[in-house]
């Protein structure tokens, strides 16, 4: 099943918008620079799937992401929105079912929530975008500036929409300049990973250092044992785990002489 990643939570907008341009992270409608800045990622790396069929669970196509703003976009209506992207808003998105560039997003709702699926996601009237309405907060639409989206859990004409954010992550763990460290990626952005290392060496006993670090927006990290080098010379073994914040734990062992 096609599945895109890089769909991220503006915390500005609050609207959904896709984080996978190193250089270009849309146009947000409340930028703290001014209306048209960046939009700012947060929370959970979400993964859409496109151009296929869900069976078995209520689903909506014809979400697009726009070209302009980045943001993702209900393309299902004659009229495209509002873009804060375009020199008139009004003009609407861009990125409709007969550009090649453009996927034809397929969104479940109704579904509820689950360790890997975060719900209250609505369609908003106005400027047709997907925003985030879980906790009751509305954003900044351009389409009613300077008022926020409309079509929140009380409408009855918006679904409730249920997003994906499966968590694969890598651990890699190495002894360096005579410390223990561990790096992580593809963990969940912006939350905390447990992690345990256990390692002994020709002259010590076994040891075991539990810590708590977070992830960065893009999850990724990277932690360091500050007593490992009082080990002594010799052969080591550490073997090292991580528990990511959806109860992902994944492990990593090495060994080698100090």
């Amino acid at each position: 099943m096609p599945r895109q990643g890089n769909w991220r939570f503006c915390i500005q907008c609050r609207s959904l918008f896709f984080n996978g341009f190193p250089e270009n992270k849309g146009t947000c409608p409340a930028s703290p620079g001014g209306f048209g800045g960046p939009h700012k990622a947060q929370g959970f790396n979400f993964k859409l799937d496109h151009d296929t069929q869900l069976f078995l669970i209520p689903a909506q196509d014809n979400w697009r992401n726009c070209h302009m703003c980045q943001a993702l976009f209900f393309d299902g209506h004659p009229g495209k929105g509002f873009c804060p992207a375009i020199g008139h808003p009004s003009d609407g998105h861009r990125g409709n079912a007969i550009d090649p560039q453009t996927f034809n997003f397929v969104l479940p709702h109704g579904i509820g929530s689950s360790r890997n699926i975060q719900e209250g996601w609505r369609n908003c009237h106005k400027c047709q975008v997907l925003f985030y309405n879980g906790d009751g907060g509305s954003g900044a639409c351009t389409g009613s500036m300077p008022g926020g989206h409309i079509g929140n859990a009380a409408d009855p004409q918006t679904f409730n929409f249920c997003l994906a954010f499966p968590v694969v992550p890598r651990l890699n763990a190495r002894v360096q300049g005579g410390h223990l460290m561990a790096s992580g990626v593809e963990f969940t952005p912006d939350h905390p990973v447990e992690m345990e290392y256990w390692y002994r060496s020709n002259h010590t006993g076994d040891r075991t250092v539990f810590r708590t670090v977070q992830a960065d927006q893009e999850g990724r990290f990277e932690d360091t044992v500050p007593d490992f080098q009082t080990l002594g010379t010799g052969g080591y073994f550490a073997h090292v785990w991580a528990t990511d914040f959806t109860e992902v734990r994944i492990d990593h062992q090495i060994s080698g002489q100090l």
